[in-house]
């Protein structure tokens, strides 16, 4: 159970921020296959920065948000 207790004292913090994935938008799936899971991978291998993937991930977000809000 110290996991747990560890979960919730990190969480607890007043500087805890969380992160909810948009899934409501129509190409979240396809972001997060095609851009996000192998971008971490890169940043992880040292192929790509972590600010290269956080820029391409901002890029395709808020296109597919635009669009999203356009229809």
């Amino acid at each position: 159970m110290q996991h747990i207790q560890c979960a919730i004292e990190t969480t607890s913090q007043d500087n805890c921020l969380t992160y909810t994935s948009p899934a409501y938008l129509p190409e979240w799936g396809n972001i997060n296959s095609t851009y996000i899971e192998p971008g971490i991978q890169s940043v992880m291998s040292g192929d790509m920065t972590a600010k290269e993937l956080l820029d391409l991930w901002a890029e395709h977000l808020n296109e597919a948000y635009a669009n999203y809000m356009a229809n």
